[in-house]
């Protein structure tokens, strides 16, 4: 299975050339700390360490003044820019990482997943992501502002590994569970189940979670977020085993390491009363299994989603 890092967008690079880890200049110490204090803040997320190459990228690309996605395997990014009337533009760093952070009041932290709104603030807080490469130009060409001419002050950030990666279990990964890796057997094993076409669980040492939808268009990234869905009716008060908020719980098990998903499109066999088209049939496989009932394990399993403490 391909997860697929997105690319993240806002509106508000550096310098011009690598800088040396021993002489930082300001620019790049107001990068990794304004970056680092909100990684503590939301959800505790380990430091990011300053990357000469990737503030070289970020530097080439900033100080080509477009406003364009630039597209580079192996590496998030964020841009920002600001629009100036006043010589000479004094936009900071810490302004492009405010900038991002304040998308945090639209993420649905009940419902983790990618969204266009908040995809700044999720790169910055990504728990995987290690470094970060920053760079900042003044532009004196059109700008992105509606074609208004006047400089403005174009900031990028790159980062590895990149953020906004889609596929289960990774912003489910901010419940403070990590994320998971693909098991082959479990995934055959799925794929193998729902090609019977047979709306029931499987039997077997592991924990499962089901989706079913009319048409042949259902993909797995819409199972996921459906099981996803009961999170806001989990109790954390009294957490324990509850049917109607089990899937959720599964996905997020912090002691479930291993996913295998299949995906089958059905003509017999549907779950839906008076439906007789094709339906979409789609199984997840975790181990160890979630959702053990026993004194402790839901405390200890499943976490409050980051940032809502």
């Amino acid at each position: 299975m391909k997860l697929t890092p997105l690319v993240s967008l806002s509106v508000l690079t550096a310098l011009a050339f690598a800088i040396p880890a021993n002489k930082r200049d300001e620019f790049s110490e107001d990068a990794i700390n304004v970056h680092n204090s909100y990684r503590t803040q939301y959800g505790g997320a380990q430091p990011l360490t300053y990357d000469d190459g990737l503030a070289a990228e970020a530097a080439e690309y900033a100080n080509q003044c477009s406003w364009d996605v630039s597209k580079r395997e192996g590496a998030g990014q964020n841009l920002n820019f600001t629009q100036h009337f006043a010589s000479p533009p004094t936009a900071t760093i810490k302004d492009a990482v405010d900038a991002w952070v304040d998308e945090v009041r639209k993420y649905d932290f009940d419902n983790p997943h990618f969204s266009e709104e908040t995809g700044h603030f999720t790169q910055v807080v990504w728990k995987s992501t290690t470094k970060v490469g920053c760079a900042r130009t003044v532009c004196g060409n059109e700008n992105p502002s509606h074609g208004d001419s006047g400089e403005w002050v174009n900031i990028v950030c790159r980062y590895t590994s990149p953020g906004n990666v889609i596929g289960p279990g990774q912003f489910e990964a901010n419940f403070g569970a990590n994320p998971l890796t693909w098991g082959t057997s479990l995934a055959s094993g799925a794929a193998s189940f729902t090609s019977q076409c047979s709306w029931s669980l499987s039997s077997g040492n592991y924990g499962q979670n089901l989706y079913a939808s009319t048409g042949s268009s259902a993909t797995i990234q819409e199972a996921v977020e459906n099981w996803m869905d009961q999170a806001p009716n989990y109790d954390y008060d009294h957490p324990g085993f509850n049917a109607s908020t089990a899937a959720f719980t599964q996905v997020v098990w912090k002691a479930s390491t291993t996913l295998g998903c299949g995906r089958s499109v059905c003509t017999t066999g549907n779950p839906f009363s008076g439906f007789n088209g094709p339906w979409t049939f789609i199984q997840c496989r975790y181990t160890p299994p979630g959702n053990v009932v026993g004194p402790g394990q839901y405390e200890a399993n499943v976490g409050h989603p980051t940032g809502s403490q």
